[in-house]
């Protein structure tokens, strides 16, 4: 997650296939890498774009996730 850092500026959209669980985006639970991830995601400022389907094919697991630090972003 360091390594996004330097990309994290104004007006900025991170996606990715994070494989971090978090239950407040979608996932049915919290794993240990959802936790370290959201705290990433909170230090950085960034808000969860939430999407309308599970992402994972294999379970109900949200794993390919959107984040922005522009105010009015929808997904």
């Amino acid at each position: 997650l360091e390594d996004l850092n330097p990309f994290i500026i104004e007006n900025t959209i991170i996606t990715g296939d994070f494989k971090a669980t978090i239950k407040e985006w979608g996932s049915e639970s919290t794993d240990r890498r959802g936790r370290e991830f959201k705290e990433w995601v909170e230090v950085n400022n960034l808000c969860y774009i939430p999407t309308t389907d599970h992402s994972s094919k294999r379970s109900d697991r949200n794993i390919d996730l959107t984040f922005t630090n522009m105010g009015e972003v929808r997904g």
